[in-house]
């Protein structure tokens, strides 16, 4: 004991010992901390399942996607893994408990007509019903579909939009969006086609652009219901004319870039294709995935000249 109180028998040693003391603390509060985690790790389900439910979930398969590294986490009182990857189609990200391989959060950013593989079986179902069973068939394709995901251990959670929160069709919500916006597939392209989880209801969140405008809508999944939505109108085009200059059409800037980069035109999506000011020019914006490479561009409007160019592999 007396050698306890002699620590502490100097203002200097008091601060020396409450230092090291605290350092101690420290340390054995950090190994505790690793022990668990460690533990949590080797009992959990494993980097590899965790990837197999998010593709599975995704109705992607493992050779279309490219992952990020996954990551082992602690969140929320839970430890759980942190998946992200991303196809040609759009990108992914998963948050799963790591102990059972419940999908806790989902988050899907579609480029071109894909969706959650929820929304893609009730899209068949209601294909192969016709329109006559078309409310039945989405609504059992629901219900089997969360049957499944039960059964796999891969549900259960806040964030999952039930049964009848998603008895509107991604296809039906596009319909819903061109009617109102006064446009026909033909005219657009879907940049955006994406489910989201917002103040207690499902929503589809799309994004599409035609020859002079861009939209904004977010639809109830439930009822179809248009819960916002915004326009950004652009320059207009076409062989319009500024100053003078007639410009090149958007049909023919696509046409541009895809001779640069020695693209076929039935193997591109394109993502983005728009005209804008850039500096006091008039230039076309291309974007377009092609063979897991996304390729961007800038061309005068004016003469068609390539003013930037570049590639990302991905």
């Amino acid at each position: 004991m007396s050698k306890i109180k002699n620590l502490f028998s100097t203002p200097k040693k008091a601060i020396i010992s409450a230092v090291v003391i605290i350092v101690i603390l420290g340390i054995i509060a950090g190994g505790t901390v690793i022990t668990v985690r460690a533990v949590a790790k080797s009992r959990s389900i494993g980097e590899s399942r965790a990837e197999q439910i998010a593709l599975a979930d995704a109705g992607t398969e493992v050779s279309q996607a490219r992952f990020r590294p996954t990551e082992f986490s602690f969140d929320d009182g839970r430890f759980v893994y942190e998946v992200e990857f991303y196809t040609e189609n759009g990108e992914f990200e998963y948050v799963i408990d790591a102990s059972d391989g419940t999908i806790i959060e989902r988050d899907a950013d579609i480029r071109q007509n894909i969706s959650h593989n929820t929304i893609n079986k009730e899209t068949n179902a209601e294909t192969n019903a016709g329109t006559e069973n078309q409310t039945d068939a989405t609504t059992e394709n629901h219900t089997n579909a969360a049957t499944d995901t039960v059964t796999d251990g891969k549900t259960d959670v806040a964030t999952e939009p039930s049964a009848d929160q998603m008895l509107v069709s991604l296809e039906s919500a596009k319909q819903a969006a061109l009617a109102d916006a006064g446009m026909s597939s033909a005219d657009v392209t879907f940049t955006k086609e994406k489910t989201d989880y917002e103040n207690g209801i499902s929503i589809y969140d799309l994004e599409f652009y035609s020859s002079d405008a861009e939209y904004d809508y977010e639809i109830n999944a439930a009822t179809g219901e248009i819960l916002s939505k915004s326009m950004d109108t652009h320059l207009a085009q076409g062989n319009s004319s500024q100053n003078g200059t007639d410009y090149i059409s958007v049909d023919k800037a696509k046409e541009i870039a895809l001779a640069d980069s020695k693209t076929d035109a039935a193997s591109a999506n394109f993502i983005k294709a728009k005209l804008e000011n850039d500096d006091g020019k008039n230039v076309y914006e291309i974007e377009f995935l092609s063979g897991g490479t996304e390729y961007d561009y800038k061309i005068n409007a004016a003469d068609g000249t390539i003013l930037e160019s570049d590639f990302d592999k991905y």
